[in-house]
């Protein structure tokens, strides 16, 4: 049990002095306003709402990769998982009661509730038509037991899935698109900030195959999406901060 606090204890750190850095930013951003208004007597607020709301909806992320991993917990594995995101909420749903309006327009937020005596950190703020969720091999049964995985239109999985593990029961009913991920094992840490994915060069037999079992399979299954799009693809770390030290 110790062995695994200390494992948490740098996570816990970060996070500490994320949210110090988060709130000399927002003092910084506050500062600025103030010198903007005395300088030409206007702020942000003196805006048309029209162009406001223009503004903020200009300020949404582009389409994200989510990548849910696992940690450990003091109880161990039989007890039930923690899942893990690294991802942070949009900013906009903290800058004012205004922007985080139009936030919550776009993003729900995903796993708030623990399913199966499974918990996750943090809710992660998703947008199911829009984001990817990117699925580690070890956490795929366990997060299949959220009913809003069925809202989610595009997911990515690393190349060792079957597609027969993925349709196994009534599960990503929503689902139009799929990325298998290649070269991705071997990172050294999983909870990084962000991930991106590239074109795989040699990306035609995979998404080749992968098509021609979704149709083997759809003739003798009811349950199967209706996807519309495999492309397989490199993921690509882009650290900003890791939490596993």
């Amino acid at each position: 049990m110790d062995a695994i606090h200390q494992d948490l204890s740098p996570i816990i750190r970060d996070l500490l002095r994320e949210n110090e850095s988060l709130k000399a930013q927002l003092r910084a951003a506050e500062d600025y306003n103030r010198k903007l208004r005395c300088h030409n007597g206007k702020s942000f607020m003196d805006l048309a709402p029209e162009l406001r709301l223009l503004i903020w909806n200009f300020a949404l992320p582009d389409q994200r990769v989510l990548r849910v991993t696992e940690l450990p917990t003091p109880g161990g594995l039989e007890l039930g998982l923690t899942f893990f995101c690294s991802a942070r909420a949009p900013a906009l749903l903290h800058t004012c009661r205004e922007s985080r309006e139009v936030a919550l327009a776009h993003f729900k937020p995903f796993f708030k509730k623990g399913a199966n005596n499974h918990t996750i950190t943090r809710p992660i703020y998703f947008r199911p038509n829009v984001d990817i969720l990117y699925i580690e091999g070890d956490v795929y049964d366990s997060i299949g037991s959220y009913p809003e995985v069925n809202e989610i239109e595009s997911i990515a999985l690393s190349r060792g899935h079957q597609l027969d593990d993925l349709f196994k029961e009534d599960l990503f009913l929503g689902l139009k698109r799929v990325l298998i991920v290649k070269a991705d094992r071997g990172w050294p840490n999983r909870c990084c900030e962000t991930i991106e994915f590239a074109p795989d060069p040699t990306r035609k037999e995979d998404e080749l195959q992968w098509i021609n079992e979704l149709n083997r399979l759809a003739k003798v299954r009811s349950n199967i999406p209706k996807i519309e799009h495999f492309e397989a693809v490199i993921g690509k770390r882009v650290i900003k901060k890791c939490y596993c030290g």
